[in-house]
């Protein structure tokens, strides 16, 4: 992701994929704020099914609303020096489409709320390694745990509109979105979110169809990123979800998990 100076980001792929422009209402404006600003509208335009007819379009083909290119402030900065905004706004508003289209397939009541309960006894500390040679299909068992990973994230985000909305504060809840969907892996969380104060939250969510206590997996980055986080960052655990039905249970833990859960180191990176 690239912020711009005006505290919006955009995915850097998304803005080196942008044709050049600097002729009409859209020259010289900060394609970050046009690609931010376009995703939050696509978001909160959950009874359209494809992109309106904007009054502005440029030679590429795309369009954007005047007065929102009007507002927005100029940049020539960073990877988006030079790039159309009108562009920017459109790819933004369909991502926001998206999103939106992957949330309408998802119950508003698919997960409920538990207690964390107590951390118990380290099940990890007399763990002997099994050396017994098996076949595995890993590439199924990727696909299996991404597809069961992903429908996680959306009853999260979807729990999480519904206690904004609940709380009267439509605006945040079109701000809640998944960032490996928005903006790429490699940010260390997996849903933005708010609570009611506006204050942001950064969510991992963890799925498994097993109890509460069924290990699951978490990588480096992720553990660094709720330690440097922490004041922000939340652990949603789902656990015992039924994919068919779309519905499970989870808790919640704020901080850095790193004090929170047992760890078992089972892969290394090696270097000499």
């Amino acid at each position: 992701m690239e912020n711009c100076q005006h505290g919006n980001f955009s995915p850097v792929e998304t803005l080196r994929t942008l044709p050049d422009s600097q002729a009409g209402i859209e020259r010289h404006k900060c394609v970050v704020c046009a690609y931010q600003g376009g995703l939050r509208m696509g978001i909160q335009s959950t009874n359209l099914s494809d992109v309106p007819i904007f009054p502005v379009q440029c030679k590429h083909g795309k369009a954007a609303p005047e007065y929102f290119l009007l507002q927005l402030p100029e940049s020539q900065a960073g990877t988006g020096r030079h790039k159309c905004a009108v562009c920017a706004f459109y790819d933004g508003f369909k991502s926001g489409l998206e999103l939106v289209n992957i949330e309408a397939q998802t119950a508003l009541e698919g997960i409920t709320q538990i207690d964390a309960p107590n951390i118990g006894e380290n099940p990890f500390a007399e763990n002997k390694r099994s050396f017994k040679a098996k076949k595995v299909d890993y590439k199924k068992e990727d696909n299996e745990r991404t597809d069961l990973g992903r429908l996680g994230e959306e009853l999260v985000i979807a729990y999480e509109r519904k206690i904004l909305l609940q709380n009267h504060l439509d605006e945040l809840a079109s701000k809640v979105i998944n960032i490996a969907i928005a903006y790429g892996d490699g940010a260390g969380y997996d849903v933005l979110s708010f609570t009611p104060k506006g204050k942001e939250k950064f969510i991992e969510v963890k799925t498994t169809t097993g109890l509460a206590n069924f290990p699951f997996y978490m990588s480096a980055n992720e553990l660094e990123f709720s330690k440097q986080n922490s004041q922000n960052y939340c652990l949603y655990r789902v656990f015992a979800l039924q994919q068919k039905e779309r519905r499970g249970t989870f808790f919640q833990v704020e901080g850095d998990v790193s004090q929170q859960f047992h760890f078992d180191p089972i892969t290394y990176r090696v270097s000499r």
